[in-house]
């Protein structure tokens, strides 16, 4: 086994040392909580999917996508009568 170098830092020097390893440990235990915090975590998914909205609305220039509005009516349209279908077949009354 290797020697280890003996160790010339002072009392004080390794305390202070201690205080800010310290501080560090702090500062990333309170990023962590921040960054699993329920509501952090559901603003960041929120704004993750208006960004996505937006990329799939709008062209680069900031121009709505006409095609894409229309599939996403088209596809609603469908949705609507399609429940509107089922609860004919099943509605009893």
């Amino acid at each position: 086994m290797a020697k280890q170098p003996k160790d010339t830092r002072s009392v004080e020097q390794i305390t202070r040392d201690i205080d800010a390893s310290r501080l560090r440990l702090a500062g990333d235990v309170d990023e962590l909580v921040y960054r699993v915090h329920p509501k952090e975590v559901a603003r960041r998914a929120q704004e993750d999917a208006q960004i996505k909205f937006n990329q799939t609305m709008y062209d680069e220039g900031g121009q709505l996508r006409g095609d894409r509005v229309a599939m996403g009516l088209g596809g609603a349209g469908a949705t609507v009568f399609t429940l509107g279908l089922l609860r004919r077949l099943f509605h009893k009354g």
